[in-house]
């Protein structure tokens, strides 16, 4: 009979104590950079077909520009909170303390929301300097496109 190979959780997490760090560091960051060039791609592909749409596509290309900057800044709020809590949180679990686990996922939800109600509130608020700080060079015309669509 031929014996199964399979690795466990736990050997897995002990291969960091004795493995060389060059090869577990290429390994674990393979998987985030693939994730990095995916997007990269699909963003590279949908300008591509944005730029293409008959009559607007010049327009809806600067109105992808200029979203650009905006969710960027919504990504770093939801990496603060993932970079903070996520590591807390399997700390706990690693304590097999559960409920501290679920508490710490909690507050990060929460800690997400109040961010993007404070994003959203921030970016309403001051759309028009805002869109005119992103686009200084901007055509009158889309600007105003831009402050109607988002109203």
């Amino acid at each position: 009979m031929k014996e199964e190979n399979t690795t466990t959780a736990e050997d897995k997490q002990a291969e960091l104590g004795y493995k060389p760090i060059a090869g577990l560091m290429v390994r674990m960051a393979v998987p985030g950079i693939i994730a990095q060039l995916i997007n990269i791609l699909y963003s590279i592909i949908d300008r591509i077909y944005i730029g293409h749409i008959p009559g607007m596509g010049a327009n809806a290309l600067t109105g992808v520009g200029l979203t650009f900057p905006i969710i960027t800044l919504v990504a770093a709020f939801a990496m603060i909170v993932g970079a903070g809590g996520a590591p807390l949180a399997a700390i706990a679990l690693g304590k097999k303390d559960r409920e501290q686990a679920e508490k710490i996922l909690g507050t990060g939800v929460f800690l997400l929301v109040c961010f993007a109600v404070g994003v959203m509130a921030v970016f309403y608020t001051w759309k028009r300097p805002l869109l005119r700080m992103f686009a200084p060079v901007m055509q009158r015309s889309v600007i105003r496109m831009l402050i109607s669509v988002s109203i």
